[in-house]
């Protein structure tokens, strides 16, 4: 038992010690759909949990970054598929 539990320990170990390399210049830029900028700021929704919903039985907010653009506060279609 004790053998298999360090064999679980050595692989998240392993998996840690792994690193994705990426190159950012290879990534695409994503632009906004209405005028074409590259620029974006952080905004939020805010989403209300119903007390039968929420895990602590009372009613409760839960904001869900999103990113608009910087230029024209448009928010892209593909930001929304939270």
């Amino acid at each position: 038992m004790a053998k298999a539990k360090e064999n679980v320990v050595q692989d998240q170990q392993e998996e840690e010690r792994q690193e994705l390399k990426v190159n950012i210049k290879d990534a695409d830029d994503i632009v906004c759909e209405k005028c074409e900028g590259n620029y974006f700021v952080p905004a939020f929704i805010i989403k209300r949990i119903s007390p039968l919903m929420s895990p602590t039985g009372q009613g409760m907010f839960a904001p869900v970054q999103l990113f608009q653009c910087g230029e024209c506060k448009h928010i892209n279609e593909e930001f929304l598929n939270y």
